[in-house]
């Protein structure tokens, strides 16, 4: 099966070889400016971000797309540092469920709504339910960044306090070639709370 954009019209194709260039570039900038700027900040509450795909698909996400700076900055603005963990797995998502510091959880990568590939195993939105049993609900956000369906329930449906409003799922394109180009809402949490 092609890659999407290899049907797309020669325009767009000129168009992206001319801006791809330009983006790039302001992309490293801009991701690399947000985890200095979340770095150096102070806060109490964290969010984990976990990327569940290999360095290599890791390193050009970062590259060619504005994923990262998005979620720092967004985050940021809500008064929240991230941590970043790369590569992420099954057994980092537990931990993560397990620890009261993280309200707020990311997860990027391969999967769909009711889905994430860890990377070593995929996770479904039943297992985490399971796991994560009659705990005190979160009070943060669990975003979603994934180029799947949208049909299920959202990984953190039985794990968000208020999962309408709170588990949020961004259908845009999570590969490296589109998301420069479609990118991610710029105001995340008001995007689709509209």
């Amino acid at each position: 099966m092609k890659p999407k954009y290899d049907s797309a019209p020669i325009g767009y194709k000129v168009y992206r070889m001319f801006t791809d260039g330009f983006l790039f570039p302001l992309h490293i900038i801009r991701n690399g400016s947000s985890f200095v700027k979340q770095k150096l900040s102070g806060r109490d509450y964290h969010a984990a971000v976990l990327m569940g795909h290999g360095i290599d698909d890791t390193l050009s996400y970062f590259i060619t797309s504005p994923l990262a700076a998005r979620i720092n900055n967004e985050l940021y603005k809500e008064g929240v540092k991230t941590d970043w963990i790369f590569g992420a797995t099954r057994g980092d998502l537990t931990d993560i469920l397990d620890k009261d510091e993280f309200q707020t959880i990311v997860t990027a990568g391969h999967g769909d709504r009711s889905t994430w590939v860890a990377n070593d195993a995929e996770v479904t939105q039943k297992q985490i339910s399971a796991f994560y049993g009659d705990r005190p609900k979160k009070t943060g956000y669990w975003f979603q960044h994934s180029c799947g369906s949208m049909h299920g329930n959202p990984l953190g449906i039985d794990v968000m306090y208020k999962p309408d409003e709170r588990c949020l799922f961004f259908l845009n394109g999570v590969n490296s070639y589109d998301m420069s180009w479609i990118g991610l809402p710029k105001n995340s949490l008001k995007s689709l709370q509209e």
